[in-house]
């Protein structure tokens, strides 16, 4: 009884806060946004990168703020990749295994510089791309110690920590339940996300889940595993 109290007590100082005195508390609805082309244009259409899966893997680690160890929340984000290319190019980080990278702390939500890597790039902002991915595959944490304020995914021309109510940077955004079904008693969500979308211009491309955890701790182990039938493909068109 007394932990439940705790915990209480402790959701309740968060959802009082606003922005000035918690900078990262972005209470988000269950966001279902997707944009691009649907209709295969005229012309043609060039694979120019891609990467997939001979099997599942699973990206096991430890959220923690790597200098402020503040109690309370960890807002964290991965770059999901698939393991293997036979299609790639200069500008394309979508091969490998998945990435986690930590905010900065606590009270500021932003992410360090090495954290904020799209996973394509280009120099032509007239260029018009096909885009065309699955993600599959389950998120978890493992104690009691934690409830989840949000978990989204977005594919965007920016980099957006927090989805914008309206952005023309922003191709598909997922969060909650529009992305991911959670299984509470194992602290497990997941997803299974498609994606082709046609005439997307950018000179960065951004592919991140995010997520926001708020707790008792100052630690939590956190994996993210990745389905093989992920793929993700980029597509020039002519």
């Amino acid at each position: 009884m007394n932990k439940f109290i705790v915990f209480l007590l402790c959701a309740l100082f968060f959802g009082s806060c606003n922005e000035e005195e918690d900078s990262i508390y972005y209470p988000l609805d269950n966001v279902d946004i997707i944009k691009g082309g649907s209709e295969e244009p005229t012309g043609n259409a060039t694979l120019i990168a891609e990467s997939h899966n001979l099997e599942s893997y699973v990206l096991d680690t430890l959220a923690v703020y790597p200098y402020d160890k503040t109690i309370g929340k960890l807002t964290f984000k991965f770059d999901p990749k698939n393991a293997v290319s036979d299609v790639t190019m200069e500008g394309f980080r979508g091969e490998g295994k998945s990435e986690m990278g930590m905010s900065n702390s606590y009270y500021d939500g932003n992410f360090p510089e090495e954290y904020r890597q799209p996973i394509f790039m280009n120099d032509n902002p007239a260029k018009k791309y096909r885009i065309k991915f699955r993600l599959k595959g389950e998120f978890r944490y493992y104690t009691e110690h934690w409830y989840t304020d949000y978990i989204y995914m977005m594919l965007s021309a920016s980099f957006l920590p927090y989805p914008p109510a309206v952005s023309e940077d922003v191709f598909l955004c997922k969060s909650n339940e529009a992305f991911a079904e959670l299984n509470t008693a194992e602290r497990l969500y997941t997803f299974d996300v498609q994606y082709d979308r046609w005439n997307l211009s950018f000179t960065e491309l951004y592919l991140n889940i995010f997520v926001n955890l708020i707790g008792q701790k100052e630690s939590e182990k956190v994996s993210l595993s990745i389905d093989k039938e992920s793929f993700f493909e980029i597509y020039e068109i002519n």
